[in-house]
């Protein structure tokens, strides 16, 4: 380990010590900052893939084949994070632009949903969940 070192505490245990001094060992979070955490959703469930694929292949002539192949793949209850600390959603205007913490917005900006700085549970920052999307059947058509 660079920059620490174990040392024995009066009590016989070692403990960790650093000889940097911007390390954060033993060091104690800035109050004026929230902490953030990761939480799991209850009914997370676990994330899989479906594939199938079908091909055919024919000999048109003694030393030239033809083939085509189909391949299917998609992610079912994919998992991913999600700020659940997050206020309501509120359109960005000239008049609500400075308390919403944005004191020179840009015109393409304003319309636009933006968060707010306050949060739902004032104890923390953000809070992420881990949870799962549910399935979506997406159909693209690419035409003429």
């Amino acid at each position: 380990m660079v920059g620490k070192r174990l040392s024995k505490s009066s009590m016989g245990k070692r403990q960790l010590k650093s000889s940097s001094p911007n390390s954060v060992v033993g060091r104690r979070p800035i109050p004026s900052i929230r902490p953030s955490i990761f939480t799991a959703d209850p009914n997370l469930q676990t994330s899989r893939s479906e594939i199938a694929s079908a091909g055919a292949e024919r000999l048109i002539t003694k030393n030239l084949t033809a083939s085509a192949t189909f391949l299917f793949a998609r992610g079912v209850r994919l998992s991913r994070t999600r700020n659940v600390n997050l206020s309501t959603p509120v359109v960005l205007t000239p008049g609500n632009a400075v308390a919403l913490g944005i004191p020179n917005p840009f015109p393409q900006q304003l319309g636009r949903l933006v968060f707010p700085p306050t949060r739902l549970s004032s104890q923390f920052d953000d809070i992420y969940q881990w949870k799962t999307t549910p399935v979506r059947f997406t159909t693209a058509c690419r035409c003429p």
